[in-house]
């Protein structure tokens, strides 16, 4: 797991993907060296916070030549930049 299962991005993606016959994979600490170890082991889905991304992105440079092509998906979410949030209040 590269995301709480508490935090919004992750509080149904453990039940689902138990549902769909999937395996979870959860970390006790986010590393690169962690998420390239769930590449190796067939990982096809994570979530994470956009911090995570930049380590995900590392972590499937380091897999390439393992993971023979297969692709990983990625879900993001994140607040919006401080500068943003005056102009989605006013047009709220």
């Amino acid at each position: 797991w590269t995301l709480p299962m508490f935090h919004c991005n992750g509080w149904g993606f453990p039940s689902t993907v138990a549902a769909v016959g999937g395996t979870n994979h959860c970390l006790r600490d986010v590393t690169i060296d962690g998420i390239a170890a769930g590449f190796e082991a067939g990982v096809t889905h994570l979530c994470g916070a956009p911090i995570v991304v930049g380590l995900a992105i590392q972590a499937a440079e380091r897999t390439a030549a393992a993971r023979d092509g297969r692709r990983v998906r990625m879900m993001t979410g994140g607040a919006p930049p401080a500068a943003a949030t005056p102009r989605v209040e006013a047009s709220a």
